[in-house]
């Protein structure tokens, strides 16, 4: 009787041993070379299935190594043939395929009928590929606002005053930029500094990282004579880098500049217009920017004109939005209206609102 009763314990025991052992996800795959790996079934696509472990996490598997597949509960099977199935999987006798167990019948496919799997209550391969594809396509709205100035009151009167505003508005495919820029300076209530910049740049990428752009660029400048500077542009972009933190793009094309000066001469003549911009985020939300332009004229080499800026954006302290900025503004002209110096250089520190 006491030995009849060891054995009775010995295998409870070991039963319970066996079912404390037991895969805590109740799926399993069967391999090609015989090997069963047990886990939750969560999907495949794209020739991989994705099968989430106790051991090692979420394991990508390919689709042609696998011989068959067992659910416990219910998943949607996408078919090359264009149809769908909803139920448990389990493998077929012959081992070599599986019969997805469907409400109105058993229907025996292989792995290579399966297009698509995903759980029940989640969003098919096909769906989020299409919204992937839409949310690239949405734009996406950003604004600058800059100011900065200085007043001084005493034995010597002054203001400086510096405003900028940029509107964006990007898609993974174009970018459009509407700006507005202006800076002004008097001393003992004499004015001298004036100047007005407004524009649209316009960029699409064909085929990356290529691309085209245009643009059109209004400036008024009362201390260089300037009443108008009109410049329209086009041409060809490549974009050497494109990333996180770092991006460097330059463009060549062709333009045409109309000037009007207060005294009332005017001109007009074609350029060549060449542009590179550069992007380095130092750290966190620490950015440098540079922006070159250089646009010879077609009249002779020894007429162009360039202008760099250079900037400093640095956050202050933990917000997203507000910003402090410091650069350097260089403006040279060759060929200046009378009684204007060819080269222009502007320091500015402004803060800058930015918001995505």
């Amino acid at each position: 009787m006491v030995n009849e009763m060891r054995k009775t314990l010995l295998l409870l025991v070991t039963v319970l041993i066996l079912v404390g052992l037991r895969p805590v996800f109740a799926d399993s795959v069967t391999l090609s070379d015989g090997s069963i790996l047990f886990g939750t079934v969560k999907g495949l696509g794209g020739g991989k299935l994705k099968l989430e472990t106790e051991f090692a996490g979420v394991l990508e598997i390919d689709a042609a190594k696998i011989l068959s597949i067992k659910t416990e509960q219910p998943i949607n099977v996408s078919l090359s043939t264009g149809d769908r199935l909803v139920g448990a999987i389990e493998p077929n006798e012959a081992g070599d395929g599986f019969i997805v167990k469907t409400k109105f019948a058993d229907v025996p496919i292989t792995s290579a009928d399966v297009q698509d799997m995903w759980t029940a209550g989640s969003k098919s391969p096909e769906q989020t590929t299409l919204e992937a594809a839409i949310a690239k396509q949405q734009a996406k709205w950003g604004a600058t606002i800059e100011a900065g100035g200085v007043m001084k009151e005493g034995n010597t009167d002054s203001l400086t005053a510096r405003g900028a505003f940029e509107l964006r508005r990007a898609t993974d495919d174009d970018m459009l930029k509407l700006y507005i820029r202006a800076d002004y300076a008097e001393q003992d209530d004499i004015r001298n500094a004036n100047e007005i910049v407004g524009g649209v740049d316009y960029e699409y990428w064909f085929a990356r990282p290529w691309s085209w752009y245009t643009r059109m660029e209004l400036e008024y400048d009362e201390f260089e004579n300037l009443d108008l500077r009109s410049t329209a542009a086009a041409g060809l972009g490549y974009h050497w880098l494109r990333r996180e933190k770092l991006d460097l793009k330059t463009r060549a094309g062709v333009g045409y500049v109309h000037e009007s000066f207060i005294d009332g001469v005017t001109d007009d003549k074609g350029i060549i217009d060449l542009g590179l911009a550069f992007r380095w985020d130092i750290v966190d939300d620490v950015r440098f920017t540079h922006d070159a332009n250089y646009s010879p004229s077609f009249d002779g080499a020894d007429d162009y004109r360039l202008r760099f800026d250079s900037a400093l954006t640095i956050p202050l302290g933990s917000s997203e939005v507000w910003k402090f900025k410091v650069g350097m503004l260089n403006q040279y002209d060759s060929m200046p209206d009378a009684g204007v110096e060819r080269l222009d250089n502007t320091w500015y520190t402004s803060f800058v609102l930015d918001v995505k």
